[in-house]
């Protein structure tokens, strides 16, 4: 657990100190982020997202968000899932090497024995599949326990991954539709966005009361 609060610090430490200089100097910034090459830019936002999936205590959002405003929708969307494919690998490899306490490391025992619970009432991999296109599923935690039973990685990791599609595309869509000056097309995503997040939350809240009947 100290470790665990070492390290969620220094990451959250970090991230702030990057949102200071970036708030402080954008300009300067934005200029130095658009003098490397496009695959280089790329490719960080690649790995920014794998290292997001595997360290689930950060939020995957304002990556999203960031790659469809600086790359473009389609393209940002593709950049979140190459970045989740990769995250998604490296959680596999890891929870096959350390088991269960790679779990505790980032998620309390009560949240696991919870989705446990309902992933055993409902489980497959097309109810997994399903459960991951829900719009504000607990996707981080899902992969991790998931994957401490899961055999097939492959398909495990394609079906975790297109799953992840409707949240990445809301995103990417929204902030790209913003730098396009699409504010019609930005406010239709929002608005569709906390739709389906509202039927989300309410569908999980349905899961986990029918797991208890």
């Amino acid at each position: 657990m100290r470790w665990k609060n070492l390290l969620s610090a220094g990451i959250l430490f970090g991230l702030f100190a990057l949102l200071a200089v970036t708030c402080i100097d954008w300009e300067a910034c934005a200029g130095w982020f658009y003098t490397l090459p496009k695959g280089i830019r790329e490719a960080a936002f690649v790995l920014a997202n794998a290292v997001q999936i595997v360290f689930a205590f950060l939020p995957g959002e304002p990556l999203e968000l960031a790659a469809g405003y600086l790359f473009g929708a389609e393209m940002g969307t593709l950049i979140c899932l190459f970045g989740s494919a990769l995250g998604t690998l490296a959680i596999w490899v890891l929870v096959k090497l350390f088991q269960r306490p790679i779990l505790h490391f980032f998620f309390q025992e009560e949240k696991l024995r919870e989705w446990e619970t309902v992933m055993r009432k409902h489980h497959g991999y097309w109810w997994m599949f399903l459960l991951f296109l829900i719009p504000g599923s607990p996707k981080d935690l899902m992969t991790y326990t998931l994957a401490l039973k899961e055999k097939g990685m492959w398909k495990w990791t394609f079906l975790i991954t297109i799953g992840r599609i409707p949240s990445i595309i809301t995103s990417t869509y929204l902030s790209g539709s913003v730098a396009e000056q699409n504010y019609i097309l930005a406010g239709s995503v929002f608005l569709i966005t906390m739709l389906l997040v509202g039927s989300g939350i309410t569908y999980l809240r349905y899961l986990k009361g029918a797991k208890r009947t």
